[in-house]
């Protein structure tokens, strides 16, 4: 995950103030300190100490406004069960790893929108790269 989060950090900290965290309860207290501040969230649906979709969830109590402004990774398929599952509360994209970063930079500029050609919550237009 540290390598990840490296490499995120490379690619956009010259176009975005970044703030990374290494477990979904440590991305929840940044986030608590000034919600209102998120433009975006790119989230793993596995986490440690909190997964993805309760830290979704949380951060949506939080702050209504980022509901439609998360984008969540994922290494997996998205199943029927675990937090996988829980994405379909949201109507959120999936980006399915490993993902583009120039495709990630493009929906976090245009405000997170849905995968040219409509979809189904979770849909990820691009595939797995």
């Amino acid at each position: 995950m540290k390598a990840f989060l490296r490499a995120i950090e490379r690619h956009f900290r010259k176009r975005w103030e970044l703030v990374t965290a290494e477990s979904g309860s440590a991305a929840f207290e940044h986030l608590r300190e000034n919600p209102a501040s998120f433009d975006a969230v790119v989230c793993d649906l596995l986490m440690p100490e909190m997964d993805g979709a309760e830290f979704a969830k949380r951060a949506c109590e939080l702050e209504p406004a980022l509901r439609g402004r998360i984008i969540f990774l994922t290494g997996g398929d998205l199943t029927t069960e675990g937090p996988q599952a829980a994405v379909t509360e949201f109507d959120n994209l999936v980006l399915h790893k490993p993902i583009d970063l120039d495709y990630l930079a493009e929906l976090i500029e245009e405000g997170v929108p849905h995968p040219e050609g409509g979809g189904e919550p979770g849909d990820d237009a691009r595939g797995r790269q």
